[in-house]
């Protein structure tokens, strides 16, 4: 008690000063009308800025979940694109679903949506870190795509996380093609630049040129074919070879990738056992 005594005496003149201004702000807004208006306006407004902050606030935690609803969407349409089909007819289908119900139609590849939590593109070697894994059904050696392109090929898996090889690495080979003409080679990159990769293995005699559109050629068990992978840049020849050289400017901005699929071929396996047996013999 002598404590609480000894603060209220310290410390009276602040909580006088306190007393005097609740007491001389409750006589204003209770004898004057007008500062009453004011008053009631006041707290109005406050009131509405506050309510339309948190409105605001609730509204952009909401885009993640409207981002993750999205997401799902669209891998449901690609599932439905023809190249993520398998057929066992030769057919121009036009209603899928009973193709399915008919067993013409088999899924081959399906989309699992992640969001991208580490990245890097400034490395020799750069990879990605996802928020899925195993648990949701996420494998090694699969493959990731974006809305504009690919991204990389995962590598390891944990029960909540993936790290994928990021299409920046120095070890990254993928088979791509030229739309137009059909070539292909094989997709690295050799540069600092974290927009352009090098393809390779194109015969000189192929008609390419600045502006042709670079997709995946499907020669693999970890990308559908037709992906979309960027655009020529510029190509040479050096002397005495019999193929270009060519800068593709990629059309995904890995610098800027938030949201991915991530692409698992149920087939895969069905397909290496029968060619690692032909290699085999």
């Amino acid at each position: 008690m002598r404590n609480l005594f000894a603060f209220l005496l310290r410390f009276h003149g602040f909580f006088l000063f306190i007393f005097l201004e609740v007491l001389a702000l409750t006589l204003l807004v209770t004898l004057n009308d007008h500062q009453k208006n004011i008053f009631g306006s006041s707290a109005n407004v406050v009131n509405g800025n506050i309510f339309q902050f948190f409105d605001g606030a609730s509204s952009y935690m909401s885009l993640g979940e409207e981002n993750k609803k999205l997401q799902k969407e669209n891998a449901d349409l690609k599932k439905r694109n023809k190249n993520s089909l398998f057929y066992h007819e030769i057919l121009n289908p036009e209603e899928l679903d009973t193709l399915f119900t008919q067993n013409i139609v088999e899924q081959q590849f399906e989309y699992l949506p992640a969001t991208v939590i580490n990245n890097s593109v400034s490395l020799s070697y750069n990879y990605i870190t996802l928020d899925r894994g195993r648990k949701h059904g996420l494998e090694p050696n699969t493959g990731v795509i974006s809305s504009q392109g690919l991204v990389g090929i995962v590598r390891k898996v944990s029960n909540n996380f993936s790290v994928v090889m990021s299409l920046l690495h120095r070890d990254m080979k993928i088979s791509a093609k030229i739309k137009n003409s059909n070539y292909f080679g094989s997709l690295v990159w050799e540069k600092s630049d974290y927009q352009q990769m090098t393809l390779r293995a194109i015969p000189n005699h192929a008609n390419v040129a600045p502006g042709d559109t670079v997709i995946t050629s499907g020669f693999s068990t970890i990308f559908p074919e037709n992906i979309p992978i960027g655009v020529v840049d510029t190509l040479w020849t050096e002397r005495g070879d019999n193929f270009n050289t060519i800068i593709v400017q990629l059309s995904t901005d890995l610098k800027n990738t938030e949201y991915v699929y991530v692409v698992k071929n149920n087939l895969k396996e069905e397909q290496q056992k029968l060619e690692k047996e032909v290699s085999d013999e």
